[in-house]
C-alpha cells in the first residue's frame, strides 16, 4: 500500500515523535517536491506529444527521458538528505531501522509472489 505525502507525514510525526516545527519543514519539503515532480510530469508529456507528432527523433526522445530519470534520483537524494537534516540523530536511527523492516518486507513479498502465492 503506497501513502500520499500528507499520510506520510502524519505517520511519521506518529512514528518518529516529530515536533510541530519538524511537521512544517516536512511538509514544505513535500510540496515542493510534489511541485517539481509535477513540472517534469508535464514536460514528459509534452515531449512524447512531440515524439508522436514527429518533432523529435527517438534517440532525442531516449536522451530527454534519462536526463529526466536522473534528475529525479537526484531530486529524491535530495528529499532524503533534507529530511535527515529536519530529524534528530535519533529519529534518524528510528527511520534508517524503519527502511531496513520495509525493504525486507519487500523481499518477502516478491519471494512469496515467485511461488505462486500473494
Amino acid at each position: 500500500m503506497q501513502m500520499d505525502s500528507a499520510d506520510r507525514v502524519l505517520w511519521l510525526r506518529e512514528e518518529l515523535s516529530l515536533t510541530d516545527d519538524q511537521v512544517a519543514d516536512l511538509k514544505r519539503s513535500t510540496e515542493a517536491s510534489r511541485a517539481v515532480q509535477d513540472a517534469a510530469r508535464l514536460q514528459m508529456r509534452g515531449m512524447r506529444d512531440q515524439l508522436r507528432d514527429g518533432e523529435v527523433t527517438q534517440g532525442q526522445f531516449l536522451d530527454f527521458m534519462t536526463e529526466r530519470r536522473e534528475a529525479v534520483q537526484q531530486q529524491q537524494l535530495d528529499i532524503r538528505n533534507k529530511t535527515e537534516t529536519i530529524l534528530t540523530d535519533e529519529q534518524k536511527d528510528q527511520i534508517t531501522s524503519m527502511r531496513r523492516r520495509g525493504s525486507q518486507g519487500q523481499r518477502g513479498m516478491r519471494n512469496r509472489r515467485g511461488r505462486g502465492g500473494g
